[in-house]
């Protein structure tokens, strides 16, 4: 067996709905995501950014220690920045929101 051989990393599927007040305006996302298995919060919103589906200012603003979002992960609280490391799973339901928009 080789000592650096590729490890193959399972495809996972998860729902993001997004509602995030940021300089005056409102952020609404909510689609079907597939990341690679053992991504975080923070890999699946750069990913969104990198495909146009998030502004920079938005992921920014989330990912600010004290940011005052709201992120629920199956429909349980998750504290910023913790959150933010959170491992995601094949079919997680996820969050993102400010009091603004209903948090």
């Amino acid at each position: 067996m080789w000592p650096f051989r590729n490890k193959r990393t399972t495809p996972i599927r998860v729902n993001v709905t997004v509602r995030v007040f940021v300089d005056g305006k409102m952020a609404r996302l909510s689609r079907d995501t597939t990341l690679s298995e053992g991504a975080r919060l923070k890999d699946l919103l750069k990913q969104l950014r990198r495909e146009g589906a998030l502004d920079t200012s938005v992921v920014r603003y989330v990912l600010k220690e004290d940011s005052g979002v709201m992120v629920l992960q199956n429909g349980h609280r998750l504290s910023m920045p913790r959150a933010a490391s959170a491992r995601l799973a094949d079919g997680d339901m996820l969050s993102v929101l400010t009091t603004m928009a209903g948090g």
